[in-house]
């Protein structure tokens, strides 16, 4: 634990509890890591910029050194006043995807800035608008599949999305890469795309390795990461398949997992 350089988690089920709030405790935790040469960092599925906009009612935009989004496709390193975007999924593949999965109950949805646009104006499609501060569009997303975007979510209820997955692992597609996020999400990236991806620029950046980094989270596009880094951390919460290869399980979210972890893994080692 002595070797942790850098801390990163996940948004949701992991940083935040089921309220949409980071309790005190782990605020706590977190504003303490600076003090011990360690930097803190968001590792989500989210819009960056979207984020950015959120840290501050959090309250923990002070100590937030990395926000990388889009599960490792865009990162803003604020320590050393860098931004870098890469691996956009084309277009047209885009276009395939939505004709692919077009029999399922679900609406496609693409972020762009402060906007989000989607293919049906529902509940879930209004929850991630809402929870992002974003404006809410719905269009065919033609001006996207004939261009570019970083990725694209397909939202439905649960028992749908588990569909959408089986779906996905039984047609796999060499252009695209799917993964679940959350119990009414699932992602089309580019096929390279990953959050340890992503944190390996970083941290390359920073001089470090992987072996360095520590991370939390609970589902499946938070995998690689626990895979990967040094210490790979699971909620109590998460998917019994990223609890299995992570290196350690810690409270859940509304437990103040994060908070248990670096009081008495990183802070006490410290």
């Amino acid at each position: 634990m002595k070797d942790v350089k850098m801390i990163l988690c996940d948004i949701d089920g992991t940083l935040l509890d089921d309220h949409k709030k980071i309790t005190p405790a782990t605020l706590d935790a977190i504003s303490k890591l600076k003090d011990h040469g360690i930097l803190f960092g968001i590792a989500t599925g989210r819009s960056p910029i979207a984020v950015k906009q959120l840290l501050g009612d959090w309250g923990v935009e002070e100590y937030t050194d990395i926000l990388m989004g889009f599960n490792g496709s865009q990162y803003f390193d604020y320590a050393l006043d860098k931004e870098e975007r890469s691996n956009l999924v084309e277009g047209s593949i885009l276009k395939d995807v939505i004709e692919a999965y077009q029999h399922f109950d679900i609406s496609f949805g693409i972020f762009d800035d402060y906007e989000y646009h989607v293919t049906r104006d529902d509940e879930v499609s209004n929850g991630i608008a809402e929870n992002n501060k974003l404006k809410l569009y719905v269009d065919d997303l033609s001006a996207y599949t004939s261009t570019n975007a970083t990725k694209m979510l397909a939202m439905g209820q649960p028992e749908v999305i588990d569909e959408v997955e089986k779906y996905c692992i039984a047609h796999p597609d060499s252009r695209y890469r799917g993964v679940r996020s959350t119990k009414t999400l699932f992602e089309f990236l580019e096929p390279h795309v990953s959050k340890s991806f992503g944190i390996e620029r970083i941290a390359k950046n920073h001089g470090f390795t992987l072996e360095n980094v520590c991370v939390f989270g609970d589902e499946l596009n938070d995998l690689e990461m626990i895979r990967d880094c040094g210490v790979g951390v699971c909620m109590e919460n998460g998917n019994p398949i990223v609890k299995e290869i992570a290196d350690y399980v810690t409270a859940s979210n509304n437990e103040d997992g994060i908070a248990v972890f670096i009081n008495e893994h990183i802070l006490k080692e410290g």
